[in-house]
């Protein structure tokens, strides 16, 4: 599912006939790298949605400088290429191998998170009531 916004982009621009490229088309190695950079740029404000909006980053407006496009260009690029099923098929397959890829190399890198069967038994027993507080002023 984590994919998934990237069908639903697709499914959304998607049509039956097929359309004329646009006057600047992107090409599909481009185009691989478009939905790439888009996958990763939503995965990490999805890991910190606040520094996005602290820092008043726009993931699209990232997309349009880095590939030199802007938003209408981005749309009739999109239009063209969901409007040919096999070829966006390719295109996501591609970034899912990328994907994937960069998944495998993270898991090997972070150490697992211990399970709470692993962690050591809290203690339960009473506190000494005769430790004196040093906050407490009125047990002086």
């Amino acid at each position: 599912m984590k994919y998934g916004y990237i069908l639903l982009l697709f499914t959304f621009f998607s049509c039956s006939e097929v359309v004329s490229p646009p006057k600047k088309l992107i090409s599909e190695k481009e185009m691989e790298n478009v939905f790439y950079d888009l996958a990763i740029l939503n995965a990490t404000k999805n890991v910190s949605p606040l520094f996005y909006d602290e820092h008043k980053i726009d993931i699209s407006t990232i997309i349009y400088k880095k590939y030199g496009v802007d938003s209408l260009e981005l749309v009739e690029n999109l239009s063209f290429y969901a409007s040919n099923p096999q070829k966006c098929k390719e295109i996501l397959s591609r970034v899912n191998v990328r994907l994937e890829k960069e998944d495998s190399i993270l898991k090997k890198q972070v150490p697992p998170i211990p399970s709470e069967e692993k962690l050591p038994p809290i203690n339960t027993e009473p506190l000494d009531n005769d430790i004196i507080d040093s906050l407490n002023t009125d047990a002086l």
